[in-house]
């Protein structure tokens, strides 16, 4: 099984070392039936990041932890099979990018476990260390929710973002994404810095869907409306925020303004 060897003695990685508690249950819990578990290798070659003594069951807990932490099967890595069972899948290959990017990855942790942290004033003790599922949270790509509308809305348009939106919602349960107000707003006053006033709209209204008494959002949405051009749209914003503020002096000499009055 070529997976992520070591190039750097044999006293193994210490992230294989933190994974010790999946050695006795990996093949039945990863894996499950056991003629499934019979198809991944009992020898292993291309071993670049892990040592070479490091033994089947320890290999094999690392992997299903890597796998739970990005949200995916070991096709994602090792290429061959027909994406579900073992069965014709090259271990040993390094035609995928993403299996070289693992090494790389499994590198860069350890060098923050073992080496920076170290360094670390008044670091906790036991200490907090870095995993795979630290920043990646179960989805492949560890993007913030700001960082993934971004790329929707440049690669596929506004009317892509709700959809964006909602689909990223369907992980609620497991952390992957912050849906609080500000991961967004600030995607939004990004949007507008870079001289995209309507994308940078689309991006706060679509916010403003799921916290609908944000004054921040609705003063925002209020002013780009108005200047836009847009004044009943403004008028509307503005009327919203009165009714959540009545106070709101701003709101009360905009709308005002905007009526003419």
């Amino acid at each position: 099984m070529g997976l992520m060897g070591r190039g750097r003695g044999s006293k193994g990685c210490g992230a294989v070392r933190r994974l010790g508690w999946a050695t006795g249950v990996a093949l039945g819990m990863t894996f499950g039936a056991a003629p499934a578990a019979a198809q991944i290798p009992t020898e292993f070659t291309n071993l670049q990041h892990l040592s070479a003594d490091t033994d089947r069951a320890t290999l094999v807990g690392m992997m299903r932890r890597m796998s739970l932490s990005l949200g995916v099967r070991c096709q994602y890595c090792h290429v061959g099979g027909d994406g579900v069972s073992f069965e014709g899948v090259d271990f040993a290959s390094d035609d995928d990018p993403d299996k070289v990017k693992a090494r790389w990855m499994l590198a860069m942790v350890d060098d923050l476990n073992q080496r920076l942290a170290t360094d670390l004033p008044d670091r906790d003790d036991p200490p907090v260390e870095m995993t795979c599922k630290t920043c990646h949270r179960g989805i492949p790509r560890p993007k913030l929710l700001a960082q993934e509308l971004r790329i929707v809305l440049d690669t596929q348009g506004p009317d892509s973002l709700a959809a964006a939106y909602d689909r990223a919602r369907e992980a609620l349960e497991a952390g992957r994404y912050d849906f609080r107000e500000w991961e967004v707003n600030l995607l939004a006053e990004e949007l507008e810095a870079e001289g995209r006033p309507d994308h940078a709209l689309a991006v706060w209204e679509l916010n403003l869907e799921h916290h609908p008494e944000s004054l921040p959002i609705l003063s925002t949405v209020a002013r780009l409306h108005e200047e836009g051009g847009r004044p009943e749209r403004a008028i509307e914003a503005y009327e919203r925020i009165l009714q959540i503020a009545p106070e709101n002096a701003q709101a009360r000499a905009r709308l005002d303004a905007l009526r003419g009055g």
